[in-house]
């Protein structure tokens, strides 16, 4: 089996590429990283899937960030990860064969949401306001994904990884996650020997 990862430089991707390279079930892993597939074009993005031929495609590219970034970068985070989705799963449209994992986020999920959240409170009430851009837009994707499947007779699945961490993740004051920014926080607390953080 050959699997393409896109996005395999991030905090998801490269995981996902570890642990399918130490894989016996997968026979090849193609690593997608933002200077190798131009997924803001759709016919490049069209020509890399197909000289690639993979069984599998796994979408963990996306512009991310925390609550600062997608707030003060609204349009950046709706047009890039709208983009990516477009390209990436209009270009499979003329592949069946390809099955496809599209990572999506918590965020698609309403503010009012009961915990823990069900997949039945999607598109069910209002979006965080400070992050409603990207999660349109990985709605969008969703949404695309199962239109395809439907019209087209692909095998597209949605995954929603909810707070993650680890290898590769951001730490930065501004365009950090929740718990890389409680971390960073901490750690910097511990250097200055403050008792709080």
């Amino acid at each position: 089996m050959k699997v393409l990862v896109f996005g395999s430089n991030g905090l998801v991707g490269s995981s996902v590429n570890r642990v399918l390279k130490d894989s016996d079930k997968v026979g090849e892993v193609i690593s997608a990283k933002r200077s190798d597939a131009d997924l803001f074009s759709l016919e490049k993005t069209y020509e890399f899937i197909k000289n690639s031929s993979p069984d599998v495609i796994i979408n963990a590219a996306a512009k991310v960030g925390g609550i600062y970034a997608n707030n003060t970068m609204r349009t950046e985070f709706i047009l890039e990860n709208l983009k990516i989705n477009i390209n990436i799963l209009e270009s499979c449209i003329d592949f069946p064969e390809i099955k496809i994992i599209n990572l999506g986020s918590s965020c698609i999920y309403p503010l009012n949401a009961e915990n823990p959240i069900s997949e039945d409170s999607f598109m069910s009430g209002k979006l965080e306001h400070t992050n409603s851009p990207y999660a349109i837009a990985k709605i969008a994707g969703i949404e695309m994904g199962r239109s395809i499947n439907i019209q087209h007779g692909h095998k597209i699945l949605n995954l929603m990884p909810t707070n993650l961490y680890g290898p590769k993740d951001n730490f930065s004051e501004r365009e950090s996650h929740v718990i890389p920014g409680l971390i960073r926080r901490m750690h910097d607390s511990k250097i200055k020997k403050e008792k709080e953080f």
